[in-house]
This record gives structure tokens, C-alpha cells and sequence, in this order.
């Protein structure tokens, strides 16, 4: 199996990564590496579980071919965030995109805001 994992260098995705290596899985995972904190432990995370079925994009999600990204993968665990609730309200920003057929718009910091349209 192939996996996505957003926020991959995070304390969260980077475990989870570990285990899928471990169990015998390929991953691609994703990551900004933003400052929310410390960038350095974030790479001592991806240092911790560099792996020959490990590919690693440092990508912001707004702004990568997502595509591209998620070509022969198979399931996706989205990991990715920001440090904290406040700080992802302040901020995010409205989205509206297209990914296949499927439309989508998101609200920040609504509760239910992200749907299909």
C-alpha cells in the first residue's frame, strides 16, 4: 500500500509514518515545515525515520500539485495543521477549489465550514 501523510513532520505524522514503514507500507509524506514550532525538531523527526520507501515533499498543501501528489496512493491520513486553534483562525484563509469532479469550499474557523458544494 502507498500512503499520504500531511504533516509528516510533525510529532503525529511522523510516528504514524514510522509505523506504515514498519509494517512494510511505501509513504509519500508532505510538509511545510513552518515555525509554529521549532522547524529543527520537526527535521530531527523526518531524520528519525528516513527510509528507502520515504519520500518526503516540503510543500505547502495550498500550494502543491495535489495531482501529483496523490498519484498510486491509496489512502491519505491528514495530519497536517496549525500549532493552535487560535493561530489557524487568524491565519486561515476562505478556499475554493476543484479537485476531480468534486468542488469544495471552506470558511475558517466555522465549525462544519469545509464542504462539498
Amino acid at each position: 500500500m502507498r500512503a499520504l501523510v500531511t504533516g509528516v513532520a510533525g510529532f503525529v505524522g511522523s510516528t504514524l509514518a514510522r509505523r506504515l514503514l514498519a509494517d512494510g507500507h511505501d509513504v509519500v509524506g508532505v510538509d511545510a515545515l513552518t515555525d509554529y514550532y521549532d522547524p529543527r525538531l520537526k527535521r530531527d523527526n523526518l531524520r528519525d525515520i528516513d527510509h528507502p520507501r520515504l519520500r518526503v515533499v516540503e510543500a505547502d498543501l495550498n500550494a502543491v500539485d495535489l495531482a501529483a501528489l496523490l498519484a498510486d496512493v491509496e489512502v491519505v491520513f491528514h495530519q497536517a495543521s496549525l500549532g493552535t486553534v487560535g493561530l489557524s483562525t487568524l491565519q486561515s484563509r476562505a478556499f475554493a477549489g476543484q479537485l476531480g469532479d468534486t468542488f469544495v469550499f471552506c470558511l475558517p474557523g466555522s465549525t462544519g465550514a469545509c464542504r462539498d458544494a
